[in-house]
């Protein structure tokens, strides 16, 4: 009997620590990137130049566009990805994808082109979206874009930097409020809890950071406590959530 328990505990441990891999790199990498200015929090890190075959920051560098990259942190509310209307055909992707990796939703690439405000919520969002945006609803609260624009060689470049100049992130607040207009680029770090598993087990602890999908752990946890009769007043912190959530 023990040593079925073991096998199962072992087997679910694997597949947790799969399932959460993209998680747990989110909370490793993130922080170092925004302190080498690799990427801005809830705004643009732009490159104005074509890359190389010395570039390191991405794994498969292209020399066909000009990049913008940035996390989105929406533990404090909604953040808007403002797309312009650009001039002729030129081609461009902004990627948007959550903590695991997933890509929830392009903007351009094959698509037609749809400028506007896309607004990118975190799971527990219940607020009216204003206007005419886009809702982009969210499974977890950090996510990152990836925006490329193609450039058709050197002497195209100056156009390439035009057309990359309309695109900007802000908080809701301070879009509905300004716009795009001053919007500067934001390293300040997120506030992930700190790591208290012990070496052999920080992967998990990682996994289970609320900072990543604390709205889905405590969506989830609710249900298992209904289904279980569980007063839900007695509970262990969200990290020790998501931990339990991701091996049962």
């Amino acid at each position: 009997m023990i040593a079925e328990r073991e096998e199962n505990a072992y087997t679910l441990g694997v597949q947790a620590g799969l399932w959460g891999y993209p998680l747990a790199h989110r909370v490793e990498a993130f922080p170092r990137t925004l302190v080498v200015k690799g990427i801005g929090r809830n705004s643009f890190q732009k490159f104005d130049r074509l890359k190389t075959s010395d570039d390191r920051f991405v794994v498969t560098p292209n020399n066909l566009t000009i990049d913008g990259y940035a996390i989105l942190d929406l533990a404090d509310g909604p953040v808007v990805i403002h797309v312009p209307k650009l001039a002729g055909d030129r081609w461009f992707i902004v990627q948007i994808g959550d903590a695991f990796d997933d890509v929830v939703f392009n903007v351009g690439g094959s698509r037609p082109h749809v400028p506007g405000a896309y607004l990118i919520t975190r799971p527990d969002f219940q607020g009216r979206v204003p206007g005419d945006m886009i809702h982009v609803p969210f499974r977890t609260n950090i996510g990152f874009v990836g925006l490329r624009i193609a450039v058709h060689g050197v002497n195209d470049l100056p156009g390439a930097l035009q057309a990359q100049e309309g695109f900007a992130i802000r908080p809701l607040p301070d879009y509905l409020r300004d716009g795009i207009a001053g919007t500067s680029t934001d390293y300040s770090p997120i506030a992930f809890p700190a790591l208290t598993a012990p070496e052999d087990l920080i992967h998990f602890d990682r996994i289970g950071s609320d900072r990543l999908c604390d709205a889905v752990h405590a969506a989830q946890t609710r249900r298992r406590q209904r289904h279980a009769g569980v007063d839900a007043g007695h509970h262990r912190s969200e990290r020790a959530q998501g931990l339990r959530l991701a091996i049962t």
